[in-house]
């Protein structure tokens, strides 16, 4: 019962808001701090109070993988993979990839593939003809999956963006005002509002014993969601938190640390 929902498998609701989060706390703050190789991880554990269930049940890696062109724009290709641990695995398995190929000097994404692998669902995901929205008299794509095999043309807002690429944006935002844009969520659209705020510092197994000063970052509206980020050190994503979402009658609260941090080359 805890593991399914009516319309989604559960961790299929669970990791998209979580990868929406620390995706979007990735990408650099500009083009020349883009490594190819960049590579984090985190722990991904759940707990449900009223069950007095708690722990480890997946690990999310970011890459940044290459750095190409396209249309003579300089582009990256950005990937995120959530995989869940042995003992998941046998019991709810999920194994999902997500691609984004992103333009160095806007952030704007040209082409987004998702290979998705949660219990018995499984997708494949491609929008792919976006235009360089920079340069762009319409801002359309194609969308493509199981239920649009053929294709769906789709319209976007100017500020739209996929979740390994917002924050390209919000990296590099003034973090005295609020930043808003539009989550591009496979086949639909989500307004969303983030704001900064002070913090304290932040202990994680990435960066040893010593607190890393920290910059929170908040979602009130429609996810909840509540991350910190590091102050320095290019404002890498170290926790993120999602609180008490409801499944089956139970209040779920999501949560992923940073564990390792490769800078890339």
């Amino acid at each position: 019962m805890l593991l399914t929902h009516p319309r989604r498998p559960l961790p299929h609701c669970i990791t998209a808001h979580l990868l929406l989060m620390l995706v979007l706390l990735l990408t650099a703050a500009s083009a020349s701090a883009f490594n190819t190789g960049e590579h984090l991880t985190y722990d991904f554990s759940i707990d449900i109070p009223e069950l007095n269930i708690s722990g480890k049940i997946g690990s999310v890696d970011l890459f940044i993988l290459e750095r190409t062109n396209i249309a003579s724009r300089i582009v990256y290709h950005a990937c995120a993979r959530i995989t869940s641990i042995d003992i998941i695995n046998s019991l709810y398995p999920f194994n999902s990839e997500y691609h984004s190929w992103f333009d160095a000097e806007t952030g704007t994404p040209y082409r987004i593939e998702c290979f998705v692998h949660q219990g018995k669902w499984t997708n494949h995901t491609l929008l792919t003809n976006l235009p360089a929205f920079a340069t762009a008299t319409s801002n359309t794509g194609i969308y493509y999956d199981r239920r649009n095999t053929f294709g769906k043309k789709m319209r976007y807002p100017k500020n739209s963006a996929d979740i390994i690429t917002a924050l390209f944006t919000l990296r590099t935002r003034n973090r005295s005002i609020p930043y808003d844009f539009v989550w591009i969520n496979y086949d639909r659209l989500h307004e969303v509002h983030f704001t900064f705020a002070a913090s304290d510092a932040v202990r994680v197994k990435a960066f040893g014993r010593k607190p890393v000063p920290a910059v929170e970052i908040s979602e009130k509206e429609y996810f909840g969601i509540t991350a910190k980020l590091a102050d320095e050190r290019d404002a890498i994503p170290l926790t993120l938190t999602i609180p008490a979402l409801k499944f089956a009658g139970f209040s779920l609260v999501a949560q992923a640390r940073l564990v390792k941090y490769e800078t890339g080359q």
